[in-house]
């Protein structure tokens, strides 16, 4: 299955909350990315259907191995791109939150064009 870019954001933004609280909550989330509770809780339904993510009985919301390996993919694409923005004089808070500005399309022809210079 191809993810849409904005579940591929959602993986990546669950893997970093992860690494950050040791715990990712709906709300969590939606804090994270600025929408809404119930645009939140719909995209991760769609993701446990899928096979991404799995939600406890305690609401807190896991990846799947299926949705990790995505979600360290998106997150070393993401990271590599953070690296390139700060080596050529981005800030550091801006160069991460430049990576998501682009499409993840944009992202990786960015990334192979570098890699063959």
């Amino acid at each position: 299955m191809s993810l849409q870019e904005s579940a591929e954001m959602y993986l990546k933004t669950i893997l970093i909350l992860e690494k950050k609280n040791n715990r990712v909550r709906a709300i969590d989330i939606a804090r994270q990315l600025e929408f809404s509770r119930p645009t939140v809780s719909q995209q991760v339904k769609n993701l446990v259907e899928s096979g991404y993510l799995e939600v406890n009985n305690r609401k807190l919301i896991l990846l799947t191995p299926k949705g990790r390996e995505v979600a360290e993919e998106i997150y070393y694409r993401h990271s590599g791109l953070v690296d390139f923005f700060i080596w050529i004089g981005v800030s550091k808070d801006t160069a991460w939150r430049m990576p998501a500005a682009l499409n993840t399309i944009s992202a990786r022809k960015l990334l192979t064009a570098f890699k063959n210079i």
